[in-house]
């Protein structure tokens, strides 16, 4: 990225622009990377990437005062006045004894029309800061997530879920008007699975619409490596319409319930139409760690006529696991490629188990 601004100081955009590509797909999910690419873009010209790029450092660290400021000006500079205000307070919420920042707040809001700032403040739809609200995830460190998914296709997630929460999705169980299909257990071998109908129970809504607003910028810099074009959008209801648009229509989300000694043997996701590269699984109950119900989740390389390749993941109750549905990222010989993986479950020990699937496109 050093590189790039000394390209661009030297008048060279085109050099400079294709540097910092370079240094944000080797950082994959870098904020201050992702800040710096948009301010390059910027003065690049590309207005649209600039301000997409800044919001994926947003995405990346939701409490990086830095990317708001520099939203909030390519706002102003775009004439979206009350977009920029409403990014400037969320600068000072951060920032809150910044003299510098107030100064900018009370100008941006000098350039409002008259009567505009209670609209700003009242009325800037939410995508204007970039994401939703990220308070159930914003403890995590994103960046080591993408780093672990990239190394190892798989990544814990420890207390998604606390105990009333989970006491609550497993009691959703026994009420069959709450699901819209479901998969038998086969004799107790693999698990039952339940399919939520719309709408989802509340936590379950949330936690799935905060962590697809984390994965989408790794997913993204993902397809920036591979040399892809297409983008995962911002945000999960874009991309739940962008499923419906294509036909699938139907929930993915589902309570799985394991008697002893059931396994979720490893499968590749499959279906036709668009599919989001990771997914998430929550441990209801019990714990992975105790004596009884213990299982892992297990990733597997599919190498056919070579030996099984797999990691595991032990979890507690309420933690959950990211980890790759179809293929995961590797690099073989220096080129980057995709490997495809199944996942699944070991078996579960002497008692029953709850496991919560949060993938993030639909069914057909």
């Amino acid at each position: 990225m050093d590189e790039a601004w000394v390209a661009f100081e030297a008048g060279n955009p085109v050099l400079a622009e294709k540097l910092s590509r370079r240094a944000v797909s080797a950082g994959r999910v870098n904020a201050r990377l992702w800040l710096e690419h948009g301010r390059i873009l910027w003065g690049c010209g590309r207005r649209d990437e600039a301000t997409e790029a800044v919001r994926q450092a947003i995405a990346l660290a939701p409490n990086h005062a830095e990317a708001f400021a520099e939203l909030a000006g390519m706002q102003a500079e775009r004439g979206k006045l009350a977009a920029a205000v409403r990014l400037q307070q969320r600068v000072i919420e951060l920032r809150p004894n910044d003299p510098q920042a107030l100064v900018r707040l009370e100008e941006l809001r000098g350039q409002l029309p008259e009567g505009a700032e209670e609209h700003a403040v009242e009325s800037a739809p939410v995508h204007a800061v970039g994401q939703p609200a990220l308070r159930r995830t914003e403890d995590y460190d994103w960046e080591a997530v993408g780093v672990q998914l990239a190394e190892r296709g798989l990544a814990p997630l420890r207390g998604l879920l606390d105990r009333d929460e989970r006491a609550a999705l497993i009691d959703l169980w026994g009420h069959a008007g709450r699901f819209d299909h479901e998969t038998a257990d086969r004799g107790g071998l693999e698990p039952a699975a339940r399919f939520f109908a719309d709408p989802l129970p509340d936590p379950v809504k949330q936690l799935r619409r905060e962590l697809y607003a984390r994965l989408a910028p790794i997913a993204n810099a993902w397809q920036e490596q591979l040399g892809r074009a297409e983008r995962f959008p911002t945000h999960l209801a874009q991309f739940t319409a962008h499923c419906r648009a294509h036909g699938q229509r139907r929930g993915s989300v589902a309570l799985l319930r394991y008697t002893e000694g059931a396994v979720r043997t490893p499968q590749q996701g499959l279906g036709s139409g668009p599919w989001f590269p990771l997914e998430v699984a929550v441990t209801l109950g019990p714990d992975s760690t105790a004596e009884r119900g213990g299982a892992e989740l297990r990733l597997c390389d599919i190498r056919p006529g070579r030996r099984l390749h797999e990691r595991r993941i032990g979890t507690a109750a309420g933690d959950g696991v990211v980890y790759c549905g179809r293929v995961r990222l590797v690099r073989i010989g220096g080129a980057l490629g995709l490997q495809p993986v199944s996942a699944g479950l070991t078996e579960v020990v002497g008692a029953e188990r709850f496991e919560l699937l949060l993938p993030f496109h639909e069914h057909g």
